[in-house]
């Protein structure tokens, strides 16, 4: 796993449950994760460095981010379990959910991490000049 460690997902859910959901195809909390990430980047790299933060070597954690993947990594984890009955209820659903809408507020810039590395400004992309328009109608009379 890149970003997360295992033992925040137990901190979550029971690590036999885990197993369980994940033991027929093994990659499959690391391809979970991997999906995710790729998500994330896409929508944060407005705002932000995702490739600093998501580095595979030496990622900058962040709990808000870490909580959220840990949420959305489990939800996929468990959907994969026959055994286990989907219940759009269940504390997982919401978990799901709450992260879901904390991506969406991180996405749009209503939530700001101060502590993740901003993104980088472009030497080549200039602010355009203020636009100048002259509404004068010579022809108007009232």
């Amino acid at each position: 796993m890149q970003y997360l460690k295992k033992e925040q997902l137990i901190s979550k859910a029971f690590e036999r449950s885990i197993d369980e959901s994940s033991k027929d195809f093994e990659q499959a909390l690391a391809e979970s994760e991997g999906e995710h990430i790729a998500i994330f980047k896409s929508l944060l790299k407005r705002f932000y460095n995702v490739e600093a933060i998501f580095d595979k070597d030496k990622p900058i954690y962040n709990p808000l981010l870490g909580r959220i993947l840990t949420f959305l990594v489990l939800s996929d984890v468990f959907s994969r379990n026959a055994y286990r009955k989907y219940n759009a209820n269940s504390f997982t659903e919401k978990n799901k959910e709450w992260a879901e809408k904390e991506l969406e507020k991180l996405s749009k810039g209503i939530i700001i991490l101060e502590d993740l590395p901003k993104k980088p400004d472009d030497p080549n992309n200039k602010k355009a000049d203020s636009i100048f328009g002259n509404l004068r109608n010579e022809d108007f009379y009232i």
